[in-house]
Protein backbone atom coordinates (compact mmCIF):
# COMPACT_ATOMS: atom_id res chain seq x y z
CA UNK A 1 0.00 0.00 0.00
CA UNK A 2 1.35 3.41 -0.98
CA UNK A 3 1.70 5.91 1.85
CA UNK A 4 0.91 9.51 0.88
CA UNK A 5 2.58 12.69 2.14
CA UNK A 6 1.32 16.01 0.83
CA UNK A 7 3.41 19.17 1.07
CA UNK A 8 0.93 22.02 1.22
CA UNK A 9 0.34 25.60 2.28
CA UNK A 10 -1.89 28.15 0.59
CA UNK A 11 0.89 30.74 1.09
CA UNK A 12 3.10 30.79 -2.02
CA UNK A 13 6.90 30.97 -1.92
CA UNK A 14 7.31 29.08 1.35
CA UNK A 15 9.47 26.29 -0.12
CA UNK A 16 7.03 23.47 -0.84
CA UNK A 17 9.06 22.06 -3.74
CA UNK A 18 12.31 22.18 -1.73
CA UNK A 19 10.63 20.23 1.06
CA UNK A 20 8.96 17.79 -1.34
CA UNK A 21 12.10 16.99 -3.38
CA UNK A 22 14.32 16.57 -0.33
CA UNK A 23 11.82 14.35 1.44
CA UNK A 24 11.38 12.22 -1.68
CA UNK A 25 15.13 11.71 -2.11
CA UNK A 26 15.63 11.03 1.60
CA UNK A 27 13.02 8.26 1.52
CA UNK A 28 14.28 6.86 -1.80
CA UNK A 29 17.84 6.82 -0.43
CA UNK A 30 16.64 4.66 2.47
CA UNK A 31 15.57 2.00 -0.04
CA UNK A 32 11.88 2.84 -0.37
CA UNK A 33 10.41 3.05 -3.87
CA UNK A 34 9.32 6.67 -3.89
CA UNK A 35 7.30 8.85 -6.24
CA UNK A 36 6.99 12.62 -6.47
CA UNK A 37 3.65 13.86 -7.75
CA UNK A 38 3.72 17.40 -9.16
CA UNK A 39 0.34 19.12 -8.91
CA UNK A 40 1.65 22.69 -8.72
CA UNK A 41 0.77 24.92 -11.67
CA UNK A 42 4.39 26.10 -11.90
CA UNK A 43 5.56 22.47 -12.33
CA UNK A 44 8.82 23.14 -10.49
CA UNK A 45 9.12 19.53 -9.34
CA UNK A 46 8.83 18.46 -12.98
CA UNK A 47 11.64 20.86 -13.92
CA UNK A 48 13.76 19.56 -11.03
CA UNK A 49 13.30 15.98 -12.24
CA UNK A 50 14.35 16.92 -15.79
CA UNK A 51 17.58 18.37 -14.39
CA UNK A 52 18.26 15.32 -12.23
CA UNK A 53 21.25 13.16 -13.29
CA UNK A 54 20.44 9.70 -14.62
CA UNK A 55 22.74 8.06 -12.07
CA UNK A 56 21.10 9.75 -9.06
CA UNK A 57 18.85 7.85 -6.66
CA UNK A 58 15.63 7.13 -8.54
CA UNK A 59 12.52 9.16 -7.73
CA UNK A 60 9.53 8.61 -10.02
CA UNK A 61 8.07 11.92 -11.21
CA UNK A 62 4.30 11.79 -11.75
CA UNK A 63 2.64 14.71 -13.54
CA UNK A 64 -0.71 15.18 -11.79
CA UNK A 65 -1.42 18.27 -13.88
CA UNK A 66 -1.79 15.85 -16.77
CA UNK A 67 -3.05 12.67 -15.08
CA UNK A 68 -4.46 13.54 -11.69
CA UNK A 69 -4.46 10.93 -8.94
CA UNK A 70 -2.62 8.22 -10.86
CA UNK A 71 0.53 6.56 -9.49
CA UNK A 72 2.22 3.17 -9.92
CA UNK A 73 0.99 0.48 -7.54
CA UNK A 74 4.61 -0.43 -6.81
CA UNK A 75 5.31 2.82 -4.96
CA UNK A 76 5.85 2.59 -1.22
CA UNK A 77 5.88 6.33 -0.64
CA UNK A 78 4.31 9.16 -2.63
CA UNK A 79 5.19 12.80 -1.96
CA UNK A 80 2.72 15.31 -3.43
CA UNK A 81 3.91 18.83 -4.25
CA UNK A 82 0.67 20.82 -3.97
CA UNK A 83 -0.23 24.26 -5.36
CA UNK A 84 -0.68 27.28 -3.04
CA UNK A 85 -4.42 26.73 -2.85
CA UNK A 86 -7.17 25.20 -0.76
CA UNK A 87 -10.14 26.09 -2.94
CA UNK A 88 -10.48 23.20 -5.36
CA UNK A 89 -12.03 19.81 -4.64
CA UNK A 90 -8.90 18.12 -5.92
CA UNK A 91 -6.56 19.88 -3.49
CA UNK A 92 -8.89 19.13 -0.57
CA UNK A 93 -9.04 15.51 -1.72
CA UNK A 94 -5.25 15.27 -1.76
CA UNK A 95 -5.14 16.42 1.86
CA UNK A 96 -7.99 14.14 2.89
CA UNK A 97 -6.37 11.08 1.32
CA UNK A 98 -2.83 11.76 2.58
CA UNK A 99 -1.43 10.08 5.66
CA UNK A 100 0.59 13.17 6.60
CA UNK A 101 0.42 16.83 5.63
CA UNK A 102 3.73 18.69 5.75
CA UNK A 103 3.26 22.47 6.01
CA UNK A 104 6.30 24.68 5.26
CA UNK A 105 6.40 28.11 6.90
CA UNK A 106 8.83 31.02 6.60
CA UNK A 107 9.88 33.22 9.54
CA UNK A 108 7.79 36.28 8.69
CA UNK A 109 4.63 37.87 10.04
CA UNK A 110 2.87 37.37 6.70
CA UNK A 111 3.66 33.65 6.57
CA UNK A 112 2.78 33.20 10.23
CA UNK A 113 -0.70 34.67 9.88
CA UNK A 114 -1.40 33.02 6.52
CA UNK A 115 -0.28 29.62 7.80
CA UNK A 116 -2.33 29.94 10.97
CA UNK A 117 -5.43 30.65 8.87
CA UNK A 118 -4.58 27.66 6.66
CA UNK A 119 -4.18 25.35 9.65
CA UNK A 120 -7.60 26.38 10.94
CA UNK A 121 -9.06 25.37 7.57
CA UNK A 122 -7.24 22.03 7.77
CA UNK A 123 -8.96 21.24 11.05
CA UNK A 124 -12.27 21.35 9.20
CA UNK A 125 -11.20 18.14 7.43
CA UNK A 126 -12.64 15.25 9.42
CA UNK A 127 -9.52 13.05 9.40
CA UNK A 128 -7.40 15.96 10.69
CA UNK A 129 -9.95 16.96 13.31
CA UNK A 130 -10.14 13.39 14.62
CA UNK A 131 -6.32 13.08 14.70
CA UNK A 132 -6.24 10.33 12.09
CA UNK A 133 -3.74 12.39 10.11
CA UNK A 134 -0.59 14.13 11.32
CA UNK A 135 0.17 17.72 10.33
CA UNK A 136 3.88 18.58 10.52
CA UNK A 137 5.13 22.16 10.54
CA UNK A 138 8.55 22.79 8.98
CA UNK A 139 10.36 26.13 9.23
CA UNK A 140 12.13 26.90 5.95
CA UNK A 141 15.02 29.37 5.47
CA UNK A 142 15.47 29.37 9.22
CA UNK A 143 18.38 31.21 10.83
CA UNK A 144 19.03 30.90 14.55
CA UNK A 145 20.73 34.32 14.63
CA UNK A 146 17.68 36.14 13.23
CA UNK A 147 15.01 37.75 15.39
CA UNK A 148 12.37 36.65 12.83
CA UNK A 149 13.18 33.01 13.56
CA UNK A 150 12.87 33.56 17.30
CA UNK A 151 9.58 35.37 16.81
CA UNK A 152 8.30 32.45 14.71
CA UNK A 153 9.02 30.02 17.56
CA UNK A 154 7.30 32.33 20.06
CA UNK A 155 4.30 32.80 17.79
CA UNK A 156 3.79 29.08 17.23
CA UNK A 157 4.22 28.32 20.93
CA UNK A 158 1.56 30.91 21.76
CA UNK A 159 -0.79 29.03 19.41
CA UNK A 160 0.08 25.66 20.93
CA UNK A 161 2.06 24.61 17.84
CA UNK A 162 5.55 23.14 17.52
CA UNK A 163 7.99 22.83 14.65
CA UNK A 164 8.97 19.37 13.48
CA UNK A 165 12.12 20.59 11.70
CA UNK A 166 14.09 23.76 11.01
CA UNK A 167 15.70 23.95 7.56
CA UNK A 168 18.53 26.52 7.53
CA UNK A 169 18.88 29.23 4.90
CA UNK A 170 21.92 28.12 2.89
CA UNK A 171 23.12 28.60 -0.69
CA UNK A 172 23.69 24.86 -1.03
CA UNK A 173 19.95 24.33 -1.61
CA UNK A 174 19.67 26.59 -4.64
CA UNK A 175 23.04 25.38 -5.98
CA UNK A 176 21.97 21.72 -5.84
CA UNK A 177 18.48 22.43 -7.21
CA UNK A 178 20.02 23.74 -10.44
CA UNK A 179 21.28 20.19 -11.06
CA UNK A 180 18.15 18.39 -9.87
CA UNK A 181 19.83 17.35 -6.64
CA UNK A 182 19.32 17.57 -2.87
CA UNK A 183 21.62 17.40 0.14
CA UNK A 184 20.81 13.67 0.31
CA UNK A 185 22.53 13.19 -3.06
CA UNK A 186 25.88 14.44 -1.76
CA UNK A 187 28.26 13.08 0.86
CA UNK A 188 30.57 16.04 1.37
CA UNK A 189 30.73 17.85 4.70
CA UNK A 190 28.40 20.70 3.67
CA UNK A 191 25.67 18.30 2.53
CA UNK A 192 26.07 15.97 5.51
CA UNK A 193 25.81 18.93 7.88
CA UNK A 194 22.53 19.99 6.25
CA UNK A 195 21.13 16.46 6.30
CA UNK A 196 21.02 16.70 10.09
CA UNK A 197 18.39 19.43 9.84
CA UNK A 198 16.12 17.12 7.81
CA UNK A 199 16.36 14.02 10.00
CA UNK A 200 13.64 15.07 12.49
CA UNK A 201 11.18 15.43 9.58
CA UNK A 202 12.21 12.14 7.96
CA UNK A 203 11.92 10.30 11.28
CA UNK A 204 8.50 11.82 12.00
CA UNK A 205 7.24 10.91 8.53
CA UNK A 206 8.39 7.33 9.01
CA UNK A 207 6.66 6.80 12.34
CA UNK A 208 3.70 4.37 12.25
CA UNK A 209 1.19 5.74 9.80
CA UNK A 210 -2.47 6.47 10.42
CA UNK A 211 -4.66 4.37 8.15
CA UNK A 212 -6.61 6.16 5.44
CA UNK A 213 -8.06 4.88 2.20
CA UNK A 214 -5.86 4.87 -0.89
CA UNK A 215 -7.01 6.56 -4.07
CA UNK A 216 -8.34 10.03 -4.77
CA UNK A 217 -12.12 10.12 -5.06
CA UNK A 218 -13.02 13.54 -6.41
CA UNK A 219 -15.17 14.95 -9.16
CA UNK A 220 -13.33 16.79 -11.92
Amino acid sequence: MTKHVCVINWKGGCGKTTIATHLAVALASSGLETGLADYDRQETAKLWEKLRPKDAVAVSLINWRKDFGRSPDSLQRLIVDCPPSFRTKRVRAIIAESNIAVVPILPSIFDEMATLAFLKRLVAIKSVRKHKKRVLLVANRYRTDRSASRRLEEFLLSEGLLLTARIPEREIYSDLARDGLTVFDRHNKAALDQQQAWLPLVREVEKPWPTVSDGLQVQS
